[in-house]
């Protein structure tokens, strides 16, 4: 992934200045604060692509590290040499990297799971499963809007999935496609496995899975990153990505007129179990297929809702069709009514359901 910028109508800046299995490096910008995601490239290559956005080390105050790993670090000894950077880290990453950087001094320890106020930001940290001495991922917030990281996981924790999901802008580690890895004849199957395992890497359809349960409301702007070079693609990983929120608005958002999230009706106290599934397969889908997903919403009773499902080849060959019925409860499990909201809403049963595209 090559350096990209997103900057709100309000003055809070994000640039990936790349992100993927040769080094990993993202800047943050706001009114009073100007910090480093890590520091997985040269100090030159940080320094140039700084300047191809009009910035320089020499406006960096603080450099966050999620863990030790080259990919996330490379760049650190020269660069802490070169500019006297306060480096934030937890101290198993610190003792790792200190051997390498005799010199500097200037590091600022924290407990992975700590919040650090830094000027305008506060700076939440928490741990991620990765094969590290302690890898974190970090949710900084501003009062114009939060940025998350999750990079480098074997898969999401639900403190994970909590602590991202009030994100204006996350960046989702999307590392490799499953079928890719498989059949890369580069490595031995000890790494495939390292890389497969609960403290290696998210899949392109993992990723979905929690783009899935993060995404809300609040959320402008997803990034997929650290894509493997070698088992994985940009096409792939935002394909695995779509599919993955297309099915999560079966529940997130009801129809066109305006979404109701799930989370909000979980907050007013009702839930949606799964009482009835029907899938039926009429042709197979192919990597690199353009598929759309079509879904509408049909009342059936005041307690049930259902939702139909088309996944659709080239905008007209049906390949899958199915349907789900789910009734309203209470966190006890006890039947009630759905949201008035919710049920004015969607179409009462009929010929034909409001639609999500």
């Amino acid at each position: 992934m090559e350096a990209r910028s997103l900057v709100w109508a309000v003055p809070v800046r994000l640039t990936i200045l790349g992100s993927g299995s040769a080094g990993n490096c993202a800047y943050v910008e706001t009114e009073e604060t100007r910090i480093l995601v890590d520091a997985g490239f040269s100090a030159k290559q940080i320094e140039l692509r700084l300047n191809s956005i009009g910035r320089s080390l020499a406006d960096v105050q603080a450099i966050f590290l999620t863990h030790e790993h080259g990919d996330h670090v490379c760049g650190l000894p020269v660069l802490t040499k070169r500019h006297a950077i306060p480096v934030y880290c937890n101290r198993l990453t610190a003792e790792y990297l200190q051997p390498e950087m005799p010199h500097f001094s200037a590091w600022r320890l924290f407990d992975s799971g700590a919040t650090i106020k830094l000027a305008d930001l506060k700076v939440d940290t928490f741990s991620v499963p990765h094969d590290a001495y302690d890898p974190v991922g970090f949710m900084f917030h501003h009062a114009l809007g939060n940025i998350g990281f999750l990079t480098d996981l074997g898969y999401a924790t639900k403190l994970v999935i909590e602590r991202v999901r009030q994100a204006r802008a996350l960046v989702l580690e999307a590392n490799h496609d499953l079928k890719l890895l498989q059949e890369d004849t580069k490595r031995p199957w000890s790494v495939k496995q390292r890389i497969l395992s609960r403290h290696g890497h998210l899949s392109n359809e993992a990723a979905g899975d929690v783009a899935a349960e993060v995404v809300t409301d609040l959320m402008e702007d997803l990034y997929l990153g650290h894509l493997s070079s070698d088992c994985n693609s940009p096409q792939h990983a935002r394909t695995a990505c779509a599919t993955g929120l297309s099915v999560a608005r079966r529940t997130m958002g009801m129809c066109g007129r305006g979404d109701v999230s799930y989370r909000e009706m979980e907050v007013d106290g009702v839930q949606l179990p799964v009482i009835e599934a029907h899938c039926e397969y009429r042709k197979p889908a192919r990597y690199d297929d353009d598929l759309e997903i079509r879904t509408s919403a049909t009342l059936l009773t005041p307690v049930r809702i259902r939702f139909d499902y088309e996944i659709v080849r080239g905008g007209r060959e049906t390949l899958v069709i199915g349907h789900t019925v789910h009734a309203a409860v209470d966190p006890s499990g006890r039947p009630r009514r759905l949201p008035p909201r919710v049920r004015e809403m969607v179409a009462p049963a009929g010929p034909k359901g409001p639609a999500l595209r």
